[in-house]
């Protein structure tokens, strides 16, 4: 028997479809290809420069602190200038490695979105005369499970550098990652 009281239906909002590999990433994660030859390699390269960052600065640290005069080694202001200088080379090179290496690219009718590391998505009119140049090609080897490229990209906001997997950013089905 029905009951005489209506009946409350909460509606609750369709949650996006999930990649069911990673299931953090939504269906639109889905249409951007992951960047994964650039990430090795910039990885790769910016632990490289900062294992000789941090040799350096132990070689001179060890010698202020083997001077049979005083100095550096009794002077905090030397010791916090120094770390300081390291710190900002530190960053500086992550900026040359990691800082160029975009998380994923989409290549779509027209046009070219790239997500960035901060996860901003850039995008390039490719019919509007925005332009790619392949500035540098690298082989598969050591620092990359695959070949890379360092691309830039000239669009209205400037110009961007990016250190892509080869192909990453050409269209199509036969592409790497599609």
């Amino acid at each position: 028997m029905a009951s005489p009281r209506p009946v409350r239906i909460v509606r609750v909002p369709a949650r996006a479809a999930t990649d069911p590999i990673h299931p953090t990433r939504t269906a639109r994660d889905a249409e951007f290809r992951p960047n994964v030859g650039g990430r090795a390699r910039g990885s790769r390269l910016f632990a490289g420069f900062l294992g000789i960052l941090v040799v350096i600065y132990l070689a001179f640290a060890a010698l202020a602190l083997s001077a049979t005069t005083p100095g550096a080694r009794e002077n905090p202001v030397t010791w916090g200038l120094f770390t300081a200088v390291a710190a900002a080379l530190a960053v500086w090179g992550w900026t040359l490695t990691l800082g160029r290496v975009p998380r994923a690219a989409r290549v779509a009718a027209g046009h070219l979105l790239v997500e960035e590391r901060p996860g901003r998505v850039r995008r390039f009119d490719l019919s509007a005369g925005d332009r790619r140049v392949v500035l540098q090609h690298y082989g598969e080897g050591f620092l990359s499970p695959r070949p890379t490229e360092l691309v830039e990209l000239r669009g209205p906001e400037g110009r961007r550098t990016y250190l892509v997997e080869a192909g990453l950013l050409e269209g199509g089905a036969d592409a790497p990652g599609a």
